[in-house]
């Protein structure tokens, strides 16, 4: 394998390497010339050093957007404003009316008068599975609720 040859990109400053896989500048950047940045190629090309200043300008445009974390905990009341309108609440309800007692009284209970809600609950494992509803799904409920701000 033979030694990288760095470059100049100009106003913007020198790519040291392509990273191991040839599609990741790693640029000393002008504007902070004590450490060394990564920008992607775009999705599905390697380097090239004839397009490096437009992909790494668009690189530094355009950021990824990082993931949502997903809350641990939301108010009750947030996630079930949200269920009800993904039009769920009916549904809800027909599965806790379904759990033999004393488990129906507890968990309607939390469910109507909760304060708040874990996300690793298991009410909320035991409605995901009744309502064939997916991890995803249940994370993107989560997050939904905790952005309610009335």
């Amino acid at each position: 394998m033979s030694a990288f040859n760095s470059y100049e990109v100009p106003d913007l400053g020198t790519v040291e390497n392509h990273g191991d896989a040839g599609d990741v500048y790693h640029i000393r950047l002008l504007a902070l010339p004590n450490q060394v940045n990564a920008y992607p190629a775009p999705a599905g090309q390697q380097c090239d050093p004839e397009r490096a200043a437009t992909d790494i300008a668009e690189a530094i445009a355009n950021p990824p957007i990082a993931a949502t974390p997903v809350p641990q905990e939301v108010p009750m009341w947030s996630l079930r404003a949200i269920l009800d309108l993904a039009g769920l609440t009916a549904s809800i309800d027909a599965v806790l009316a379904n759990h033999p007692e004393p488990d129906r009284t507890i968990i309607t209970g939390v469910w109507q008068n909760g304060n708040y809600i874990r996300r690793n609950s298991p009410t909320i494992a035991g409605l995901a599975v009744a309502l064939n509803k997916t991890e995803a799904e249940v994370n993107s409920y989560f997050i939904q609720a905790a952005s309610l701000n009335p």
